[in-house]
């Protein structure tokens, strides 16, 4: 409800009744339909997974802290950060998709070892009251002490 944008994804077997169904109905919703074909990732999460992937990089390795990688998107004109993004979708999904996309393109796409070690603690996010922040009435109040002293050396 959030994004203004809908990806649509338009399978092999997909008639062209269908598919103009679908992008008539995201219109009259208010939405913005965006195709893309069916293959691993679609267009949306082969573009995204790396940049919040490269985030969590970021931070486990001391670059920057949750709070300034966050930040960088407002040079970028997002509405929300990379690390609150994250937290928003769940860490579980961004790694299952992480692994989707590394079985199908590379180690490129691979889960950075923060990300892998939030999801095998419970640290899911919103959705837990823990990730990359401590959340209190789905409200982020400050950041998960064990990721603010995470670092890779």
């Amino acid at each position: 409800p959030i994004q203004p944008g809908v990806e649509i994804i338009r399978g092999l077997l997909t008639s062209d009744e269908t598919y103009a169904t679908i992008l008539a109905l995201t219109e009259d919703l208010g939405k913005v339909p965006i195709p893309a074909e069916d293959k691993a990732g679609f267009g949306i999460n082969r573009m995204f997974i790396p940049f919040v992937n490269e985030a969590a990089r970021l931070v486990e390795e001391g670059i920057m802290s949750v709070e300034d990688a966050d930040k960088t998107t407002l040079c970028l004109g997002h509405k929300m950060g990379p690390m609150s993004t994250m937290d928003f979708v769940g860490l579980d999904v961004i790694v299952a998709v992480c692994n989707v996309l590394e079985k199908e393109f590379g180690s490129a796409y691979r889960a950075s070892p923060l990300l892998k070690r939030l999801v095998e603690a419970g640290q899911l996010g919103m959705k837990t009251g823990v990730g990359f922040y401590v959340y209190q009435e789905g409200k982020a109040v400050g950041v998960n002490p064990a990721v603010a002293r995470y670092r890779i050396k």
